[in-house]
């Protein structure tokens, strides 16, 4: 974990962003024991879990940091499909190849 989160360090100096309220960790991974505090020592900020947002009735199903980001991405999902008024095609171009193209990238410095 400590490299993992190394890595991540580095890409955050690298990218130049700013973190003044801290790192969010997420997804089941988080959940290891003592890794919010080695999370803090590496990057020299807070570091909190994070929940997903609550959605009405499956709050006690989803309250969890493994479900963070599927929940994430239907909250969005669903904002993008109602500001484009329920129409098909609210999201351009095949998402499945953009974001593939984006993993290939980030993993093209370390192969």
């Amino acid at each position: 974990m400590l490299e993992l989160l190394g890595l991540v360090d580095q890409e955050i100096k690298k990218s130049e962003l700013i973190i003044p309220g801290g790192v969010i960790l997420t997804g089941g991974t988080s959940l290891l024991e003592g890794l919010p505090e080695l999370a803090e020592q590496v990057f020299g900020a807070p570091v909190r879990i994070g929940y997903p947002q609550p959605l009405k009735g499956l709050i006690d199903k989803v309250n969890n940091p493994i479900y963070a980001t599927g929940v994430g991405l239907v909250i969005f999902g669903a904002k993008a499909c109602q500001q484009s008024g329920g129409k098909p095609g609210f999201i351009k171009g095949n998402v499945f190849d953009e974001i593939l193209k984006r993993m290939k990238a980030w993993f093209r410095d370390y192969i």
